[in-house]
């Protein structure tokens, strides 16, 4: 086996050990002789046979070497008694090592203590900012991560093996749940508005939701992880843009519409959804020059910057409405122009007060 593979095989919270076709230790780490409760430098060249059977807890890995490396195959065995009365016990996967014509000539055993890997899991999961939690094949939450419980007001605890629909009383719940969907469908399913859950409290709060399947290592569903983010700022600026009476669109890069807000729907008549996708010229031109589009530089294909700039604005019924136009570029966090914002507001009532 390659250096390389190796190298991926042991990890840093993996005990591993090689041996010849003798099954004498050749190379191992301190955490492996842990694990078999002996010094590193004794376990060098012993027989590994003569240490496993000196505990009864590595039984299962003793028999199966015992029959001979020859009959050896690429596995992984679980050692359940690895931890009396605890769950987690110990993993234990055999890699066998070819030569260059495919004998074998040694193995390769890494051992995992499970109770050590599902603690590094619960450390990751915690780390993680949005909500996460994980359901068996019964919708019964088996794990519940730190920012779940912030965004919730439940603990871990309260919540472990409880229908997740009587913890989140979502308004999806008995109609499109995410993860009932992405362990059904075996896909992953994404759902990024009008989502409502609710906390401990009674409080609702918007979210965005992401949903996978979860599988085993034979690729059988066994249940299913969500995602969630709380929404309620972008959510709470959105109905402020709803609520502006100024017209309020924005734009990408290429000048295609991207939002239309209720003001630039009653100045138009347009809906957002009969706007969305279209091209800003489509709608919008200079009062000075038909054919120019005030929302992009003809030349550079960039959002420009325009303070009150007189246009129009072409509504459902298709006439011209005189519009003051303000537009504001849209930046990455390189200071690259992606889009722009344009308000506008109808100056109809302007130009027949100076006539």
């Amino acid at each position: 086996m390659e250096e390389s593979n190796i190298s991926r095989l042991r990890g840093a919270d993996i005990g591993y050990l090689t041996i010849d076709l003798h099954g004498t230790v050749r190379s191992c780490n301190e955490k492996a002789a842990a694990i078999l409760n002996r010094e590193y430098t004794q376990l060098l060249d012993s027989k590994l046979i003569a240490v496993l059977a000196a505990d009864k807890r590595f039984q299962k890995l003793h028999d199966r070497l015992d029959r001979g490396l020859h009959l050896l195959k690429n596995e992984e065995l679980q050692l359940a008694n690895f931890r009396p009365g605890h769950n987690e016990g110990l993993t234990a996967r055999i890699v066998t090592l070819p030569d260059s014509n495919g004998k074998i000539v040694g193995a390769y055993i890494g051992l995992i203590d499970d109770s050590e890997a599902v603690t590094a899991r619960a450390l990751v999961l915690d780390s993680i900012v949005e909500g996460v939690f994980t359901v068996d094949e019964q919708m019964n939450i088996t794990s519940f991560n730190a920012s779940a419980e912030r965004m919730t007001g439940w603990t871990q605890e309260e919540v472990l093996g409880q229908p997740c629909k009587t913890i989140f009383k979502s308004n999806i719940c008995d109609v499109s749940c995410a993860v009932s969907n992405s362990t059904r469908n075996n896909s992953n399913v994404c759902y990024d508005n009008d989502i409502y859950i609710t906390k401990k409290s009674g409080v609702t709060f918007p979210v965005s939701v992401s949903a996978t399947p979860l599988v085993d290592t034979n690729n059988n569903i066994v249940g299913g992880v969500e995602t969630f983010r709380d929404i309620s700022e972008s959510v709470k600026n959105g109905l402020i843009i709803s609520a502006v009476a100024d017209g309020v669109v924005t734009f990408d890069d290429k000048g295609i519409i991207t939002s239309f807000n209720n003001g630039a729907e009653r100045i138009t008549g347009w809906l957002e959804t009969e706007v969305v996708g279209r091209v800003c010229d489509e709608l919008f031109f200079g009062a000075d020059d038909a054919t120019a589009c005030p929302i992009t530089a003809a030349s550079q294909g960039e959002p420009c910057n325009i303070i009150d700039q007189d246009g129009y604005v072409t509504d459902k019924d298709g006439y011209n409405i005189p519009i003051s136009v303000s537009i504001t570029p849209m930046l990455d966090d390189q200071k690259r122009a992606i889009g722009c914002v344009q308000t506008f507001r109808d100056n109809t009532a302007n130009l027949q007060n100076k006539l």
